[in-house]
């Protein structure tokens, strides 16, 4: 009693005591029979019209499995910015998760959590996975929030959403549910153990599997059969050695002709994708045999992962925030898919259609002369280009009569100008001149106007 009643011990037997509790409840704050996760991701959201302005994050829910004592696997949305993600509770405050790695090609993210947890790990298992979860109807999906081909499981029920968008079997996980298709937990595990944060490859091209009698005697004299080149990634895997048209007969060794043609597509990709029974790894040789105009030949190429960054116009900007340059007022950036679906559900409709046809056109293709489509987006109001109102979503072509390659490259032609008049030229034949010392005038308007602190953002 007289230990007790000591004010100082009984201080820090109370700190005690409040220091147990902070810890028992952050560390028992899950269910140790929850199998899966209600988590929201927050994704840092930009604007490819506006890109000056800051704005409120977009916030995505998905389901989410434990993979660890403090880490958790979700699929997501792509192509975007991870800021952080949190587990959402009906009746308890939401649990904080920062992000450890997130492959912007399928949406794949772990999040981690700054406290242990002392709920089990979902047991992710691949060896006789097929077996345990009795997978069958095998078949390469090309899912709309994918840009690689997965390899998945065709279920007997579409599921959009509830407990049974995870699918497990018993204690161990079979893989995430999306619409009718179920990704396998091969993939997650691949994504976790792998170094990479983009560690799923993509064959870098694509193919046509399905000809008829005349098509494959063509393609394919003597008792051949393969698949046709349609189309060839730029900075993905075999560009510039492999064309459209190209007729493959023979992958790493195994010749297509030994595939029934019902399954044919989905062995060739097998033969590019997978060793072992296994998702082969990034930077893996990859070797085709092909029949081009009449002749053999092959090649040699290592696996890679999905990027844009070679796209003349890639699907948004590859370094997260779309750039721009202000000069006398124009607005210039790059052009992206991102900048027309800006407009719009009816983005088709609403924007300008040379701009549409050029993105559909290029968005999986380079272009000789340029690196990016740099564009006017709109001239901003100042009463020295009130006259270049109509003057919107215009592509540039030259400056003082230099071609422009991409946003960088305008921006070093206008600060080694020596001249007394700078012309701009836009594609149908329209141009736009100013003086040189009225440039800067504007500039400084227009910095105090829109109340910017920069007149671009290419030096982040």
């Amino acid at each position: 009693m007289h230990k007790m009643s000591n004010p100082i011990r009984l201080r820090k037997y109370i700190e005690f005591l409040f220091v147990f509790l902070i810890i028992a409840i952050l560390t028992t704050d899950i269910s140790a029979n929850q199998t899966s996760f209600e988590v929201e991701i927050a994704f840092k959201q930009v604007s490819h019209q506006n890109p000056w302005l800051i704005k409120e994050p977009i916030r995505k829910s998905s389901k989410a499995v434990q993979i660890s004592n403090t880490e958790f696997f979700a699929i997501t949305l792509p192509n975007e910015i991870p800021l952080h993600g949190e587990i959402v509770w009906d009746n308890r405050p939401n649990f904080k998760l920062n992000i450890k790695k997130y492959d912007k090609s399928t949406g794949f993210i772990i999040l981690e959590s700054q406290t242990i947890l002392t709920t089990s790990p979902t047991i992710i298992e691949v060896r006789n996975l097929n077996k345990i979860c009795g997978h069958k109807n095998i078949q390469y999906i090309n899912f709309s929030f994918s840009q690689v081909p997965i390899r998945a499981v065709k279920i007997n029920r579409t599921v959009d959403n509830g407990e049974n968008y995870i699918q497990f079997s018993g204690n161990k996980l079979c893989g995430f549910v999306m619409g009718s298709y179920l990704i396998s937990t091969e993939y997650i595990d691949h994504f976790i153990r792998s170094t990479s944060s983009s560690p799923i490859p993509h064959p870098g091209f694509e193919f046509e599997s399905v000809l008829n009698s005349s098509e494959r005697s063509f393609y394919f004299p003597g008792n051949r059969k393969g698949i046709i080149v349609t189309k060839v990634y730029p900075g993905v895997g075999p560009n510039f050695q492999l064309m459209p048209g190209d007729a493959i007969f023979e992958i790493n060794g195994v010749p297509l002709s030994k595939f029934p043609d019902s399954i044919l597509g989905d062995s060739a990709l097998d033969a590019i994708l997978r060793s072992n029974n296994l998702i082969r790894k990034i930077n893996s040789p990859t070797k085709l045999k092909f029949i081009r105009n009449g002749t053999e030949k092959e090649i040699l190429y290592k696996l890679d992962s999905f990027n844009d960054e070679k796209f003349l116009v890639p699907e948004t900007h590859p370094f997260g925030r779309p750039p721009y340059l202000i000069m006398g007022g124009l607005f210039f950036t790059e052009l992206t898919s991102s900048y027309l679906k800006e407009f719009g559900e009816n983005y088709r409709a609403k924007s300008e259609k040379k701009l549409l046809y050029i993105a559909e056109s290029f968005q999986s293709k380079t272009h000789p002369h340029r690196q990016r489509l740099v564009i006017l987006s709109r001239p901003l109001l100042h009463p020295s280009n009130q006259g270049y109102q109509s003057f919107q979503d215009l592509i540039l072509n030259r400056v003082n009569g230099v071609h422009v390659l991409h946003l960088k490259h305008l921006k070093e032609i206008l600060e080694l100008n020596q001249r007394e008049f700078i012309s701009f030229d836009f594609s149908g034949g329209r141009t736009i001149v100013f003086r040189k010392e009225e440039l800067e005038q504007i500039n400084s308007d227009i910095l105090k106007t829109y109340n910017l602190n920069s007149l671009d953002n290419l030096g982040e």
